[in-house]
């Protein structure tokens, strides 16, 4: 009898907890610039690292949150250049000998993100795969020519032994 009492109380617990957790959950909204104003401050008074705290301190943030946006965002060490073909080259070079490994890509590139890495490979891919559509195009006769790609744009230059 007391085992039936117990299961009971368990599994209104859980019913519970999940209920509660479903209410919990907000859509996500995009960061303001006071929100990265705040973690930033919070990233310098209790470091890199200490995600609670700075979590805490922004206030309307969860720690991971905080850490995300941080790292692939607001951090001032990140390299938003345009990419350089010796970048390419390593992210290709590493791509083909290790796949998917954003991190271990991101200690040779120093300054870039691994999610600006993985995004970087994920468009040299794309491009080498639609090279021959691209370079069919009557206005571009790109024989030989490395298609460079930001966000932005598209540049082509002239370039030999490009692995396209």
């Amino acid at each position: 009898m007391s085992c039936e009492h117990n299961y009971t109380i368990t599994e209104s617990k859980t019913n519970s907890f999940e209920n509660e957790s479903r209410k919990k959950r907000k859509s996500p909204t995009s960061w303001s610039e006071s929100e990265d104003f705040l973690l930033k401050q919070a990233v310098e008074t209790f470091g890199d690292g200490h995600w609670v705290e700075v979590s805490q301190h922004v206030g309307t943030r969860s720690r991971k949150q905080c850490r995300e946006r941080y790292i692939n965002f607001v951090n001032p060490d990140i390299n938003t250049a345009p990419w350089k073909q010796s970048e390419d080259k390593i992210i290709i070079d590493m791509y083909m000998r290790n796949g998917n490994k954003w991190t271990l890509m991101n200690k040779l590139l120093p300054g870039r993100t691994a999610r600006a890495i993985r995004n970087r490979q994920r468009v040299l891919f794309f491009l080498k795969q639609n090279y021959k559509e691209i370079k069919d195009t009557p206005e571009k006769h790109l024989s030989g020519c490395f298609v460079c790609a930001d966000k932005n744009s598209f540049v082509v230059m002239e370039n030999e032994n490009r692995w396209f």
